[in-house]
């Protein structure tokens, strides 16, 4: 399980960096900007599941089925389910832009750039999903600080040099998801998963294995977020920014539980296939003694 300590050395990087820059963003931003940040994140969270449609946990599962599936056109038909589900939920999102708004307390003039954002999100967890089954913690490792690196540094140009408040983090996490949109598409191209070739059996199947998985994720969204949403009508923006910052301190242990279910469940994949009880047997054992 080597694995999971190189995942969870390089979500520590990830979040060191935007927490220790959060004493010099806080001295450029008021309460009521984290407020809108905040709502933007928990906006950005709802959307996602309806826009890559939970998806890309079917690609992780049948790359372990090759005999069965060709994996790029498996690929590029979870891609064309992007586009639609994307293409759907944009126009729905922004038909009810103006209720959004008003509950949300979030500009609506910005609501497009959660769609954005949303995509960006699905085209990594791809590319992750298809490195981890290649068991590429380094790359994985390297991609994600990349990421990390470009956002801070246009969030402190934006923010600290041009004074752009809220604004500026939007536009960086725009910035970002845009560049790394087109780097995902270009990694995906250059290493053989992408063949145009619709397969309505391999939409079917993805859609079967994504779309029951939506009301969970929501179900997650719900838990972890209507917290902000509670905060923003009941008490204001000012109070929701301030929570969100002091939220920021107690997401430690889930940088942890995130970095060893990325290496975990490759793993477990792999030894499920083969169909040999006392392999299985033991690999279900291995999280519990790990823990304990």
């Amino acid at each position: 399980m080597k694995s999971a300590g190189i995942y969870t050395l390089t979500n520590i990087v990830n979040s060191a960096i935007p927490f220790l820059l959060m004493p010099v963003l806080t001295r450029y931003m008021n309460p009521s900007d984290y407020g809108i940040i905040a709502m933007y994140g928990v906006l950005v969270s709802f959307v996602s599941p309806f826009t890559g449609l939970c998806i890309h946990g079917a690609i992780q599962r049948q790359y372990y089925k090759t005999q069965q599936v060709h994996m790029p056109t498996y690929v590029t038909n979870c891609l064309l389910i992007l586009l639609v589900s994307s293409t759907f939920t944009a126009l729905i999102f922004f038909i009810l832009s103006e209720p959004i708004s008003k509950i949300s307390f979030f500009p609506k003039s910005w609501m497009w750039a959660i769609i954005i954002v949303s995509i960006a999100g699905f085209i990594n967890s791809v590319v992750f999903v298809l490195w981890q089954v290649k068991i590429k913690p380094y790359t994985i490792g390297r991609y994600q600080i990349a990421q990390t690196i470009l956002n801070i540094g246009l969030s402190l140009l934006f923010v600290v040099g041009l004074g752009m408040a809220w604004q500026g983090i939007i536009k960086a996490q725009l910035f970002t998801a845009s560049v790394f949109i087109l780097i995902g598409l270009i990694i995906l191209t250059k290493d053989g998963w992408i063949r145009f070739a619709f397969n309505r059996q391999y939409v079917k199947n993805a859609l079967c294995f994504g779309i029951p998985l939506v009301p969970h994720a929501l179900g997650q969204v719900i838990m972890t977020m209507t917290d902000r949403f509670f905060i923003t009508t009941m008490v204001s923006l000012n109070a929701t920014g301030l929570y969100s910052v002091g939220y920021s301190f107690g997401m430690i242990i889930g940088f942890i539980e995130t970095s060893f279910n990325q290496a975990y469940v490759p793993w477990l994949y792999e030894r499920l296939k083969r169909n040999d009880y006392d392999v299985k047997k033991k690999s279900l054992k291995l999280p519990t003694l790990t823990l304990f």
